[in-house]
C-alpha cells in the first residue's frame, strides 16, 4: 500500500510541484532588470534609468535623443503587453492572435484606419518629433532584441511573439485617445432611433438645438455593436496665482478622468539631459509627456465636451472610394473588408459598410483628420519655457479639442482651448445629416480663447462650458456640479498650499444633493423609508464609502431617471445621455413633457414620480440589502474594477491579474469615482472612471506629487503592479524625492 500510495499520489504531486514551482520562476524572469548594467544595440553613450521605491522612473543621458530612447527602454520593461495590445487594437490586428473573437473590432479600426492616418501623419511632422518617435522605436527594439528573460505571460497564452515597434507607432496611442474624447456618434445614432418614439417636443426639451421637422432624421435601426454607453472622459484641472498660494509662486493641478484598467493609462516618468528636465505623465507607446512639467512650466488639460463628430447618412451613389482591408484570423485564413467612403469619411455602419449596398452611416470627425500635428504641438509644448510659448505650441493641436491650463516661473496662469471645431452651418449635428449638410476636414475653426491671469487668482476647468463657445458650437458638457464645487474650494479668501490642493483633488461632495433634499420635506414615511430619511436627514453630500447616505441618494436618482424616460424608451433607455441630478431637478421643478407616463391614462405629476420612485428605490434595497439600513454602505456597491482587458475576462486569470477596492467619490465628484449608465439599486454602482493620474506642481520649486493607479508595472510578479492602490484610493500621493530603489545604466553593446 505504501508503495502504491508513494507510486501514483506521492511522485505525481512532487513532479506537479516542480512544474509549477519551475513556472512560476520562469514567469518572474519576465521582470525587468532595474539594476547593473544592460548592454543594448542602438546605445552610443551611457544612459541611466532608475526607479523609487514606488516605481517612478528616471531617465538620464547626455542628450534628449538619448533620453527618448531611454524612454522607450523603460516602457518596454514595464508595459510591453500593454504597448504591444494598444497597437493591435489600434490597427485591428487583435483576430491574428485571438481569432474570430475580436472579427468585428478589427472590423471597426480598420474601418477607422489610424493606421493609415498614422503613416501619412508621421511624414508631416516636425524634424525633432519624428527624431523624438525614432529614437524611442529604437530604445523598444533595443530592449526587444536584448532582453534573454521569459516575456510576460499574456504573450504565452496567445502563443506570439511582439513585432518591432515603429516610429509611427508611437502616433496611434494620439489617435485613439483623439477618437475616445470626441465619440458621440453612437449616440447621434440612438438619438435618431429615439426620436420617431420620443417625439421632437420632447428630444427638444433635452437637446435645445434639435429643429422641430427633425422627423427625416429618425432611423429605425439596429444600434451598432460594440456600443459602450459607459462615462465618456472628464478631469479636473486649475491653476492658481502667486498672490494665492503660501509658496508666492504659482500652483497648477491636473487630475484626469478615464476608463480604469490595469495595468493603468499612465505611467509617471522624469526625463533629464543636462539642464532640461521634463516629469509627469508619460503613457506607455508615446515618448512625450503628456499632462506634467519642466523647469519652469506646468500644464494639465481636461476635455471640451464640445461635439466634434457627425454621423452622414449615405448610399451607395454617395460612395466616392473604396480600399480593401484583409484580416487575418488566428493564421488560419484571411477575411476580405471592403471600406468605403464618402469624400474622406469612412462608412462605419449600417447595411452599406456590411455589404455595399443600402443605407449606411459615414464618420465626419476631428479625429480623423489627415492634417493633424497634435504631436508637434505636444512636442513643444514639453520645450516651452513660458506660458506664451506654451499657448504659441499649442496653436498646432487639433484633436480632441481641450481645455489645457499653464503656469510658469514668472507666476502667469493661463486657461486656453487647444484644438479644432467643425463649421457646421444649419445643422445641429445631434442627429444624422444628409451629404448635403455634411463639412469636410478643412471646415474647422479654432476658437483661441485665453483666459490669462483673472483677478480672482485662478484658472479652473472641470468638464463645464467654457467662455468663448458661440451658439454654433454644440457639445455634451455635464451640469456644472464639480464646477461650482471647484469654484467655491479655490475662492476661499486664503492662500494654498500643495496639501490644499491634493485635498481639493479628492473632495467627495457632491452638492446636488442639496436640489434634492427639499424634495422630500414634510413627506410622511414609514418602517424602512423613514429610517433611509433619518440617514439622509444630516448628510452633508459626502460620497464616503462607509455611509449609506451616498447608495440611498445615487440608487434614488437612478430610478427618478428610469421612471421618467423608460416608458418611452424601453430597452435603449442606457443609450443616450441622459440628464443627471441637477437637470432632472430643473425637469421636476418645470413639470416636464417626459413625467408624463405613456402607458397610462391618466398625465402624472413630477413632484410624484420623484416620491414614488423613492418609496420604489427602498424597497429594491431592502431587498438586495436587508432591511436595517445601518448595514447599507455606499462602498459595498461602489467598487473600483481595475480589469485587465484580456486576462480579466477569463475566471482563473481574472482572480489573479484583476484589482477591486472600495472607494469613495461618484458621478459628480471632483474625485470623480463615476458609474456606468446602467447602474441602479439592483445592478449597483461600480466605478469604472476616474482619476488614473493626479499631478501637483509648485513652481517655487518643491518637488512636484503624483499618483497613479494602481502602479506602474504591467507585470504581476512585480511590487509596482498594485502597490499604489490603497494609496491611490486614499489620496496620498508620491514623487520624485522618494528613495531610490535601483539604478539601470545602458551601455553600448560593443562588438
Amino acid at each position: 500500500m505504501q508503495r502504491i500510495w508513494f507510486k501514483y499520489v506521492i511522485i505525481p504531486l512532487a513532479i506537479c510541484g516542480i512544474i509549477g514551482i519551475s513556472t512560476y520562476f520562469w514567469l518572474r524572469s519576465s521582470l525587468p532588470q532595474i539594476e547593473g548594467e544592460l548592454r543594448l544595440p542602438g546605445v552610443t553613450v551611457p544612459i541611466e534609468i532608475s526607479r523609487s521605491e514606488h516605481g517612478l522612473v528616471s531617465i538620464e543621458a547626455n542628450s534628449m535623443d538619448d533620453v527618448w530612447f531611454g524612454l522607450g527602454v523603460a516602457h518596454a520593461q514595464d508595459r510591453l503587453w500593454q504597448m504591444m495590445s494598444m497597437r493591435r487594437f489600434a490597427l485591428g490586428r487583435m483576430s491574428e492572435v485571438i481569432g474570430e473573437d475580436t472579427l468585428q473590432l478589427d472590423m471597426r479600426q480598420r474601418r477607422l484606419g489610424f493606421g493609415r492616418l498614422a503613416k501619412a501623419q508621421f511624414d508631416t511632422l516636425d524634424a525633432a518629433t519624428k527624431t523624438a518617435l525614432t529614437r524611442y522605436a529604437d530604445g523598444v527594439n533595443a530592449y526587444l532584441a536584448g532582453d534573454d528573460g521569459a516575456l510576460p505571460l499574456e504573450f504565452q497564452l496567445l502563443g506570439f511573439d511582439p513585432v518591432p515597434w515603429e516610429p509611427w507607432h508611437g502616433l496611434l496611442w494620439g489617435r485613439l485617445m483623439g477618437h475616445q474624447l470626441t465619440a458621440r456618434w453612437r449616440e447621434d445614432l440612438a438619438r435618431a432611433t429615439v426620436l420617431p418614439i420620443a417625439g421632437a417636443a420632447k428630444m427638444k426639451e433635452l437637446w435645445p438645438e434639435i429643429s422641430d421637422d427633425a422627423k427625416s432624421a429618425a432611423l429605425d435601426v439596429t444600434l451598432p455593436p460594440l456600443f459602450h454607453p459607459d462615462p465618456k472622459g472628464a478631469s479636473n484641472a486649475w491653476a492658481i496665482a502667486p498672490h494665492k498660494s503660501k509658496s508666492g509662486a504659482a500652483l497648477l493641478a491636473g487630475d484626469p478622468h478615464l476608463g480604469l484598467s490595469i495595468p493603468g493609462i499612465w505611467y509617471v516618468a522624469r526625463l533629464k539631459a543636462g539642464k532640461r528636465v521634463i516629469e509627469g505623465g508619460t503613457t506607455p507607446g508615446v515618448p512625450f509627456v503628456i499632462i506634467g512639467r519642466n523647469a519652469s512650466l506646468a500644464w494639465s488639460i481636461t476635455s471640451n465636451e464640445a461635439d466634434l463628430q457627425d454621423v452622414v447618412t449615405v448610399e451607395r451613389a454617395d460612395i466616392t472610394s473604396r480600399i480593401t482591408e484583409t484580416i487575418n484570423i488566428d493564421g488560419e485564413y484571411d477575411e476580405n473588408l471592403t471600406v468605403s467612403f464618402f469624400n474622406d469619411a469612412p462608412v462605419i455602419s449600417g447595411e452599406l459598410a456590411e455589404s455595399g449596398d443600402g443605407e449606411g452611416h459615414a464618420l465626419l470627425s476631428t479625429a480623423l483628420s489627415s492634417n493633424d500635428r497634435s504631436p508637434d504641438a505636444l512636442m513643444r509644448l514639453n520645450m516651452a519655457a513660458t506660458v506664451d510659448e506654451g499657448i504659441d505650441a499649442l496653436k498646432l493641436f487639433v484633436a480632441p479639442f481641450l481645455n489645457v491650463q499653464l503656469a510658469d516661473l514668472s507666476g502667469d496662469i493661463a486657461q486656453v482651448h487647444a484644438g479644432v471645431v467643425p463649421v457646421r452651418g444649419t445643422v445641429s449635428g445631434r442627429l444624422p445629416i444628409a451629404p448635403i449638410d455634411a463639412w469636410a476636414e478643412t471646415d474647422v475653426t479654432r476658437i483661441e480663447t485665453i483666459m490669462r491671469n483673472p483677478v480672482d487668482g485662478f484658472v479652473a476647468n472641470a468638464n463645464e462650458m467654457t467662455l468663448g463657445l458661440d451658439d454654433t458650437v454644440h457639445g455634451d458638457w455635464p451640469k456644472p456640479a464639480r464646477a461650482e464645487r471647484l469654484q467655491s474650494l479655490l475662492s476661499q479668501p486664503k492662500s494654498f498650499s500643495l496639501d490644499d490642493m491634493g485635498t481639493f483633488q479628492t473632495d467627495i461632495r457632491d452638492v446636488t444633493w442639496e436640489l434634492w433634499r427639499r424634495v422630500l420635506d414634510g413627506k410622511n414615511f414609514i418602517g424602512e423609508e423613514a429610517q433611509a430619511i433619518i440617514a439622509l436627514r444630516d448628510w452633508n453630500g459626502d460620497m464616503r464609502r462607509d455611509l449609506a447616505a451616498p447608495l440611498i441618494y445615487s440608487a434614488w436618482i437612478a430610478h427618478i431617471r428610469y421612471q421618467i424616460f423608460a416608458d418611452e424608451l424601453g430597452e435603449r433607455t442606457p443609450t443616450i445621455p441622459l440628464p443627471g441630478p441637477m437637470q432632472l431637478a430643473d425637469m421636476i421643478r418645470n413639470q416636464s413633457l417626459w413625467c408624463d407616463d405613456v402607458k397610462s391614462s391618466i398625465v402624472e405629476n413630477c413632484d410624484k414620480i420623484a416620491e414614488n420612485a423613492f418609496t420604489a428605490t427602498i424597497e429594491t434595497l431592502t431587498g438586495v440589502l436587508g432591511s436595517d439600513i445601518d448595514d447599507w454602505h455606499w462602498g459595498d456597491t461602489h467598487v473600483a474594477q481595475f480589469r485587465h482587458a484580456l486576462l480579466g475576462r477569463i475566471p482563473f486569470f481574472a482572480d489573479y491579474y484583476d484589482r477591486r477596492i472600495e472607494t469613495d467619490g461618484g458621478n459628480r465628484t471632483l474625485n470623480r469615482g463615476a458609474t456606468p449608465r446602467q447602474s441602479s439599486a439592483k445592478r449597483g454602482f461600480p466605478h469604472v472612471h476616474g482619476a488614473g493620474l493626479r499631478t501637483l506642481h509648485d513652481l517655487g520649486g518643491a518637488p512636484s506629487r503624483y499618483m497613479v493607479g494602481p502602479g506602474q508595472s504591467g507585470n504581476p510578479f512585480s511590487d509596482h503592479y498594485d502597490d499604489l492602490l490603497e494609496p491611490w484610493r486614499d489620496g496620498e500621493y508620491v514623487g520624485f524625492d522618494a528613495p531610490r530603489a535601483g539604478l539601470l545604466r545602458l551601455l553600448p553593446r560593443g562588438n
